[in-house]
């Protein structure tokens, strides 16, 4: 994982205008100017001990130790770019795993 050395999260600075009128103009009253959140939201372990880790730049990190060998090397790690930054922790059931984003976007993978 890249060293993170923006400000702010992402898709605060970009999208902080947007946000800004939903909240004046009612459209989405709960919206926040801005995101701040953390420098992570709270991860989540599936069953099979993959870490989920939805970072301030934008980014799900799916971590596993797939060889056993105690540290995490960088084929060990996957990534899906989503846009923004994130407070809420992920959400997981069989065969589905959500998250939204501070930008409100929610996105849902299904899976077997």
């Amino acid at each position: 994982m890249d060293p993170y050395d923006r400000p702010a999260a992402a898709g605060d600075s970009e999208n902080v205008l947007a946000r800004f009128r939903a909240t004046q103009n009612g459209s989405n009253p709960n919206n926040e100017p801005v995101c701040l959140p953390d420098a992570n939201a709270q991860p989540v372990i599936d069953g099979a001990g993959t870490a989920f880790v939805p970072f301030q730049d934008g980014k799900i990190y799916a971590v596993r130790d797939d060889n056993g060998d105690g540290k995490i090397s960088p084929e060990e790690v996957q990534e899906h770019l989503v846009g923004a930054g994130f407070q809420a922790s992920p959400a997981m059931a069989p065969g589905l795993f959500a998250v939204i984003d501070c930008s409100g976007r929610l996105e849902v993978f299904l899976g077997p």
